[in-house]
This record gives C-alpha cells, sequence and structure tokens, in this order.
C-alpha cells in the first residue's frame, strides 16, 4: 500500500527529511490479570517452505501475475484453500536475474488476490486484461482506489474491508481516506457481489475498521486503526457472527461496556499500525503489530489481554526485523497474524518490506515481497 506513496518519495524527498516525522512513545495499559507469556524470550525463525513457495511462484514465466506486493492477510474459505489478500501489487513478468522491467512494462495496481489450494498457489485475481490490468477492486472514480484490509467468512460470502483513497494535492503525503468499505465475494467462486459503505467515524477522527479480525464466542471483532499521522491508536467493535453487513447490530467498546454508538468507541492500545492482528491464544488473546510508535520501526511486538476488549499488557518482543533503518534504505510494516496456517513450528507471522529507493523494486524483485517467520513464545500455544 506504500508503493504509490514511495515512487513520489524517491523522487522528491530524502529519507532524511521522512525520518524527522517524529513519532510518540507506545503507550500501555495494566492489565487486572495476566493472560501473557510464561517467561523467557519468544523465538523466530524464517518460514522458508512459504518464503520459497512465494518466490517461485512471482519468479514464474506466466504472464500477468503476482510477482510481489503488500499487506499480506489470509482468509481460511471454508472449502480448504486459503486466500492471500494483498495491496499495491507488482504483476507482468520476472527477468531470469530476478529484476523486474521499468514500467510501463511491469504494470502496478492497487489490490489483487492471489488463491492458495492444499499448500500451492493456484492463480492471481486481477482486474483488467491479460495486455491490459487492473485492480481486482476499483472505485467508481478512476482517480481514486482502494486497498484491502482483513477479511472473514460468512456462509457463502467472502468479506474484505477496503479502504478508498484519494489524492488532496500533488505533494508526496496529499492524499487522504475517503471511507471504509466492506467487498462481497460469492464462494466458491470469488466472484465480487457488492461493495457497500462501512462504519468510520468515532469521536476521535476516522477508522480504518478492518484492520484485523477475529471470530470468537459467536461475535466477529473488527479491529480498526485510528491513525492521526504519527499517532495511531486501536479501537474494536463487534457483531454478531454472520451479520457484518447489519451495522445496526454492531456494537462498540466503550472502555467499560458495549455501546451501539460509534462517538463512544475507546482507545484500547496505542502504538500499533493501520494494519495489525488479534487472535484467541491458550492464555487468553494476543494482539500482534509492527512498533507504530516510532517511524517504521523494525521491532514486532505482542500484547495480550485476558479479554479480545483489553487492557492490553506491556510489548512483548517478538521478532526484530533486518529492515527499518538496519539495511541501507530498506524498512518494514504491517506484521499480520495467520491463525489458519499457524503449526507446531509456532504462530505464522508475515510482514512486508519495501525500500525508500524505488529503484531498489526493480533491481531485486524479493524487496517487495512478503516476508514468512515462525514465532514461539514459551507458555502461549493457539
Amino acid at each position: 500500500m506504500l508503493v504509490r506513496l514511495l515512487l513520489l518519495l524517491a523522487a522528491t524527498a530524502s529519507v532524511a527529511a521522512v525520518a524527522a516525522l517524529a513519532a510518540p512513545s507506545r503507550g500501555t495499559a495494566a492489565p487486572d490479570a495476566y493472560c501473557g507469556p510464561a517467561g523467557g524470550a519468544a523465538t523466530a525463525s524464517v518460514d522458508t517452505g512459504l518464503q520459497e513457495l512465494f518466490r517461485t511462484y512471482g519468479d514464474d514465466p506466466e504472464p500477468g501475475h503476482w510477482t510481489g506486493a503488500d499487506t499480506t492477510n489470509s482468509v481460511l474459505l471454508p472449502d480448504g484453500r486459503d486466500l492471500w489478500i494483498f495491496s499495491d501489487t507488482f504483476l507482468g513478468t520476472v527477468n531470469p536475474d530476478e529484476t523486474r522491467a521499468p514500467w510501463p512494462e511491469t504494470p502496478l495496481v492497487n489490490n489483487t488476490d492471489v488463491l492458495m489450494d492444499h499448500g500451492k498457489l493456484k492463480r492471481t485475481l486481477v482486474g483488467g486484461t491479460l495486455h491490459d490490468p487492473a485492480a481486482l477492486l476499483a472505485p467508481a472514480d478512476p482517480s481514486h482506489w482502494y486497498w484491502q484490509n482483513d477479511g472473514t467468512v460468512e456462509g457463502n460470502h467472502l468479506r474484505v474491508f477496503i479502504e478508498e483513497w484519494e489524492h488532496t494535492g500533488s505533494g508526496i503525503f496529499d492524499f487522504a481516506p475517503v471511507g471504509d468499505r466492506i467487498a462481497s465475494f460469492s464462494l466458491p467462486d470469488l466472484q465480487l457481489e457488492s461493495i457497500v459503505d462501512a462504519p468510520s467515524e468515532v469521536a476521535g477522527g476516522p477508522i480504518y475498521w478492518g484492520a484485523g479480525m477475529m471470530e470468537d464466542g459467536g461475535y466477529t471483532y473488527v479491529y480498526g486503526s485510528e491513525d492521526h499521522g504519527a499517532d495511531k491508536y486501536a479501537h474494536v467493535a463487534r457483531v454478531p457472527s454472520g451479520h457484518l453487513l447489519d451495522f445496526g447490530q454492531w456494537q462498540y467498546w466503550t472502555g467499560s461496556a458495549w455501546s451501539g454508538d460509534p462517538m463512544q468507541s475507546a482507545r484500547l492500545l496505542d502504538g500499533v499500525e493501520n494494519e495489525f492482528s488479534v487472535t484467541h491464544v491458550s492464555t487468553g488473546y494476543m494482539l500482534v503489530t509492527m512498533d507504530g510508535s516510532t517511524f517504521f520501526g523494525n521491532e514486532i511486538y505482542a500484547y495480550f489481554s485476558c479479554s479480545p476488549t483489553g487492557p492490553f499488557g506491556d510489548a512483548t518482543p517478538l521478532y526484530a526485523a533486518p529492515g527499518g533503518g538496519t539495511r541501507g534504505f530498506l524498512f518494514v510494516y504491517n506484521a499480520h497474524l495467520h491463525p489458519e496456517l499457524t503449526n507446531d513450528d509456532g504462530f505464522l507471522v508475515t510482514y512486508n518490506e519495501n525500500s525508500f529507493t524505488a529503484q531498489d523494486l526493480y533491481d531485486d524483485v524479493n524487496v517487495y515481497r512478503p516476508k514468512f517467520i515462525r514465532v514461539s513464545i514459551p507458555g502461549v500455544t493457539p
């Protein structure tokens, strides 16, 4: 979701100027009971199998499919397939030396999906034609675009949160959200059925609902990010499972109770990114995010709670990604959990890698591809 910004950034601003945008320190809340790790440090390692799976798929000479992207959510479908959900995506073909041809030979579209069937990546879901590809999802206004968030299954429908964006000027950061939407796809054929507006306003400002989603105890929990630039805060709403599009049944956590009034939605935690994940684990609930308290920090943290609504305890370090200022102009962002693909080797966590130097994305296709790690946390299991 940052390629559009960074292509502009590389041409018009220095990394030092961007780094000067200060981010706040991370806040924490003291939980009323402990539902976190048993003690000891988390360990993490690269999932070489999934890393190679996406490298092989992206390098395949078949034209017009996925060669790299960001966001990297996933949803388990009822028939056992997995759908990988992406935002800004490079298409086209990859050179034998794993470089990309310059634009327009290498198309860039704002969102795609990739279907995985029994451990094999089968096809890229994209709009347009082979010779004139387009985003899978596009607003009516051609000057706007969608970036995708998390999704869930309701019966024979897949629901995916998407954010509509627009340019507000010619400057690097002159773009802003237009609103929250939910895209619905039929199952099992994954045909687009509808795109509807979702709630977006709370007392503190706009919320990007769908930053993370969780099915638990007969409810769909929808997590959102309240974005004020350097300051971002997690929120949560819930709705009875199967009723995501019935906005009259949405309830918002006020800090002490559930309310039907979105203006009562309370901040759960600061220091998150616009995209994060929450899942039910053996000790309670775990929120995973890249460190949002620093500008493109490279630490991935977990926060634990006894309830989906928090309070969440102190940050538990999971992994220091080799980016965020430690590898030249590369940086990392968008940590996500994938509970359906967690196994005995640990929780599956992905994150994205990018570069402040746009040419890096063409010189090495592996820069702009998701990274896969397995994380083990003492005393915490799925």
